[in-house]
């Protein structure tokens, strides 16, 4: 699968207003997610859960795997 490139910024601070949004993905996914920044100015947030999955956070739940592990090179 391949995917376009785009603008993100690492800041949770945008997603803070966004409980609402992250509640609902949380619930569809089963997992709790932590924000982390935003995509495309602020339409969609980031948010690994607690087993290190990365997930875009918009008008559904989007997956992109496990982040690295920056302990183990």
């Amino acid at each position: 699968m391949t995917r376009a490139r785009g603008q993100f910024e690492l800041d949770p601070m945008p997603a803070m207003g966004e409980a609402d949004r992250f509640a609902e993905r949380e619930e569809e996914i089963g997992r709790h997610l932590f924000p982390l920044g935003k995509l495309g100015h602020g339409h969609a947030f980031l948010g690994p859960d607690e087993h290190g999955e990365s997930y875009v956070v918009a008008g559904w739940p989007a997956r992109f795997g496990r982040m690295p592990n920056s302990a183990h090179p």
